[in-house]
């Protein structure tokens, strides 16, 4: 009788120990098979950016073979009886949306002038606003420690406890204009079809203008002339009339620098997918080298900044 109810205790403890154990495995094997999921889920994400990536670099190899090969005109390049507009304008390629920006007509930070650049910034934002970024621009790229009106130098970033100084020197990447007081994210990206300062403006850019590329907000921008004066002038410039199309422009236009109406040899090139998948490059042609170009920007995805 001792041993038996020695036994019974036995019994009653290695039970819940048992379901214990089960509970732990079975809990163990959730985790597992969770954790597979999400692994699973991010192979298939990891394998459609593969994919998508490929998809965008063959058509990438393509319009850069035509823009190298093409006839070029004032603001295009024919390539096997295909022109490709050098203003941004979409077409399509294989499904992917493609459009293509001459560098030399968009404002090139390199070259500053301030008058352009507020004139682009007032019709984004409200006068005041652009007037202290436009001084902010130009002291962050100055090398001198004196304030625009409405500017700031190093003295007012550390007063407004800012843990980094002006640059002094030119932008290295236009994402610097994001470290500058009073440009956002919404600024610098754009929004509800406003068009942002990554696709108007250039870190370095051209040093002439060619207004035949420049793309049709930031023309409507730096001449500020209201929306209902822009189909007149691009419908010129369409139709090549490029005597009172220059006349218009020559009339408003802030700009001091040498004109000349040839495409450069930079562009700015964006490819979308039908998913939204996007890929931004500066692709410069380098046509005495032995590689005929090179990639001065790669951004894929391409997302908004800041």
């Amino acid at each position: 009788m001792p041993l038996g109810h020695r036994g019974s205790h036995t019994e009653g403890f290695v039970l819940p120990l048992t379901l214990i154990v089960i509970v732990i495995l079975t809990t163990f094997a959730m985790g597992i098979s969770k954790l597979s999921r999400l692994h699973m889920d991010d192979i298939a994400i990891r394998k459609q950016n593969l994919s998508d990536e490929i998809l965008l670099r063959n058509t990438l190899q393509q319009v850069a073979y035509a823009l190298l090969t093409g006839t070029a005109d004032k603001n295009s390049v024919t390539a096997a009886g295909t022109r490709i507009a050098l203003d941004g304008e979409p077409f399509t390629q294989q499904g992917v949306t493609v459009s293509v920006q001459d560098a030399a007509g968009l404002l090139g930070l390199g070259f500053f002038n301030e008058q352009a650049l507020f004139r682009v910034l007032a019709g984004l934002t409200d006068k005041d606003h652009a007037r202290q970024i436009a001084a902010r621009v130009g002291d962050w790229i100055d090398s001198d420690d004196l304030a625009r009106p409405s500017g700031m130098e190093a003295s007012d970033y550390i007063k407004q406890h800012i843990p980094w100084l002006p640059r002094n020197a030119p932008l290295r990447s236009l994402d610097e204009l994001l470290a500058i007081p009073g440009v956002t994210a919404q600024l610098y990206n754009g929004h509800d079809g406003v068009p942002g300062l990554r696709d108007l403006l250039l870190a370095g850019g051209i040093g002439y203008v060619n207004w035949a590329t420049v793309p049709p907000p930031l023309l409507r921008l730096l001449l500020e002339i209201p929306k209902t004066e822009l189909p007149p002038l691009l419908r010129m410039r369409k139709q090549r009339e490029w005597r009172p199309f220059m006349a218009t422009v020559h009339a408003k236009s802030p700009l001091l620098r040498m004109e000349l109406m040839l495409p450069s040899n930079l562009y700015a090139i964006r490819l979308t997918l039908p998913s939204g998948s996007s890929l931004r490059v500066l692709l410069q042609k380098e046509l005495k080298q032995k590689v005929p170009y090179r990639y001065l920007l790669w951004q894929y995805p391409d997302r908004d900044r800041g």
